[in-house]
């Protein structure tokens, strides 16, 4: 979702250390590291929004200080669980209820359905980019986003997507019982406004409009669109359309009908009112945050926003704030048969039968992202490289996650266990050691580069990092600086075939017997950067950028494999049976022979970064605090 003046997601720290540049419609990847590792990540450009800290959701007090956790653990079932956060982590963009049940569409093509808004399930709508907003109509749902986006399902759970947008970004869908309307932006760029309208749902017609537009509602015989620098437009058939009024040049966001009166929210607490929609009146919310949504509930007007904003008005004149207790960004509020139900940033779903008392519907760590996680066969380990929490998470089993309350002063980028101990590295030439997960100490590094990748042989430690970086150590607690002979960043290491051999940027690999006297290898494909690396006794799998995955038996000589597909692929391990990767998306490949691949079902929407496999469970980390689960050898 665009909304520049607002930017509803925090800037995106990526282990794959990449920027990812648009200009003029075209993907410029640029290996570079920033020590601040910001990505403008995929879809938007995103504004550096520090994260507000938040103890594990629901687990914040004595109840007073945020709302009444109310959701059990996720079951698990066979194949892949997604067990935090449950339903999800994904950024919820749009609710509604129509037909008996709720709909919520958001991040990465998320699509989430209940019948009652306390018991979520999640489906695929088949796209990937962000859906911004959903709608019932003529039967159906129809849910518009990014790219393009347009997902259309009878009943909320299956769905069929297509690309009747091109390239606009669509914010904004409503029906009027003959004809649907999207709004949004040509491109990404917001250069030009845009309107969409289709008679069924599959077959769209696209048209220009003077402003680019966040909302579109129907009331009153017309559909009323609002947008940036104040944009209000009416319709009376989707078609031609008419610049209004709004008395403001801030940007609206949103805009509800009860049928007697508009109310349009938008940029710093903005209210404007309108009988007509075409005079329109401004109205004090008494709100400093962007207001996000509005939506007429049955007996009143409900405005959601950011920093966890929940405002109501009978009238649009008066309005009065709730208190939902959390701090995260609030996008869209529906009523349904007899509750509230609001959704918003990390997966936030909040119910209140009285829009006083909330209830979070959402269990588990949000706000937070994983960068790599390990097992010592008795304990996870999770390390986290967020702008704000730089922590360690640990479980006994890979279901349960708890932060026992280890902070660092330096994000941490990969963890590994060895030596009868935990290592973890990180920024700043950041390496902490542990033996139990719960006590860690800091040992000097003699280097403050951005430590990426950690292996153990049975003998040393082996650190890779930025612009080549080579560090080794016995006991993981001196350590020595070496050699590696590139000037790439090395993004990952593993031991196998009596070597270590180490991959990052610019397709690199190198080996070495040793750690000390390292030999640059040939990929053999012309790779933007290769992200992980392991061997499983007879062959060496590395994944990476395009989707790439290359094979060698001896680290020196390597095939490239094909998939299917190109999502970048950023973590790759061996399971005792079989080759996992994980990345984009919430991929999810198996391999028996690293040579033919297929695609695993699994329930995450957001990247995955790193996974990992034990005796008993693989577990997988990534964005927005995800984590996926599953019996090995299932």
């Amino acid at each position: 979702m665009l909304k520049p003046a607002l930017m509803l997601y925090p800037s995106i720290s990526v282990p794959n250390k990449i920027i990812v540049d648009y200009v003029e419609g075209a993907v410029l990847m640029s290996v570079q590291f920033i020590k601040s590792r910001v990505l403008r990540f995929k879809y938007a450009l995103f504004t550096l929004l520090l994260i507000t800290v938040l103890v594990i959701a629901g687990c914040s007090g004595d109840g007073d200080d945020g709302p009444e956790l109310v959701v059990d653990p996720p079951p698990v079932t066979e194949g892949w669980t997604q067990v935090n956060p449950y339903p999800t982590g994904a950024h919820l963009e749009s609710v509604v209820f129509e037909n008996g049940l709720y709909v919520a569409v958001g991040e990465s093509g998320t699509v989430l359905t209940s019948e009652d808004g306390l018991n979520w399930s999640s489906y695929s709508s088949g796209a990937k980019g962000d859906l911004n907003s959903v709608v019932w109509g003529d039967g159906q749902f129809v849910a518009v986003g990014d790219s393009g986006a347009i997902a259309e399902s009878p009943d909320g759970i299956n769905w069929t997507h297509q690309n009747q947008g091109g390239e606009a970004w669509l914010e904004s869908v409503a029906w009027n019982g003959s004809l649907y309307a999207a709004v949004g932006w040509r491109d990404k760029f917001e250069s030009e406004g845009v309107v969409l309208t289709s008679s069924d749902g599959e077959t769209w017609s696209e048209m220009a409009m003077t402003e680019g537009c966040y909302s579109i509602v129907w009331g009153d015989g017309q559909f009323v669109a609002v947008g940036s620098h104040g944009a209000v437009l009416t319709s009376p058939d989707g078609l031609d359309w008419t610049e209004q009024d709004s008395g403001t040049s801030g940007s609206i966001y949103s805009v509800a009908w009860n049928g007697s009166l508009y109310v349009a929210v938008g940029i710093d607490g903005l209210v404007r009112v309108s009988a007509d929609g075409y005079v329109w009146y401004g109205q004090a919310s008494n709100a400093s945050s962007s207001l996000q949504s509005v939506s007429w509930c049955g007996d009143r007007f409900v405005a959601v926003g950011r920093d966890g904003v929940i405002l109501s008005s009978a009238d649009g004149s008066v309005w009065s704030a709730q208190e939902p207790g959390i701090s995260e960004g609030l996008n869209s509020v529906v009523w349904g048969t007899d509750q509230f139900v609001v959704v918003g940033y990390y997966g936030s779903i909040l119910t209140s039968a009285d829009g006083v008392a909330w209830s979070l519907r959402r269990y588990g760590i949000a706000d937070v992202m994983f960068a790599s996680v390990c097992s010592n066969g008795s304990l996870w380990v999770a390390v986290e490289w967020g702008a704000a929490r730089k922590e360690i998470f640990t479980s006994p089993d890979g279901l349960i996650w708890s932060q026992p309350g280890v902070s660092v002063a330096s994000p941490l980028e990969a963890v590994t266990w060895g030596n009868d101990r935990f290592v973890a590295v990180g920024g700043f030439g950041t390496i902490l050691t542990s033996t139990d997960g719960l006590t860690w100490v800091e040992h000097e590094s003699g280097v403050d580069q951005y430590l990426l990748s950690v292996e153990w042989n049975g003998n040393r430690f082996v650190v890779g990092g930025e612009n080549g970086i080579i560090l080794t150590s016995l006991d993981g607690e001196s350590w020595v600086q070496q050699d590696s002979n590139v000037e790439y960043n090395l993004l990952s290491v593993t031991w196998g075939a009596d070597q270590f051999v180490a991959v990052g940027t610019a397709g690199t690999i190198v080996t070495s017997t040793d750690g000390k006297i390292w030999a640059e290898q040939n990929a053999g494909v012309d790779a933007l950067f290769l992200s992980s690396v392991v061997w499983n006794g007879n062959l060496f799998v590395a994944v990476g950028y395009n989707g790439v995955i290359l094979n060698s038996p001896d680290g020196k000589n390597w095939t490239p494999r094909d998939w299917g597909g190109s999502d970048i692929l950023s973590s790759v391990s061996w399971t005792g049976s079989r080759f996992l990767a994980v990345g984009d998306y919430g991929v999810i490949l198996a391999s028996t022979d690293g040579i033919e691949w297929s695609r695993q079902e699994s329930p995450a929407v957001l990247p995955l970064y790193s996974v990992f496999c034990d005796e008993d469970q693989c577990v997988a980390v990534g964005h927005n605090g995800t984590i996926v689960f599953r019996e090995n050898g299932m």
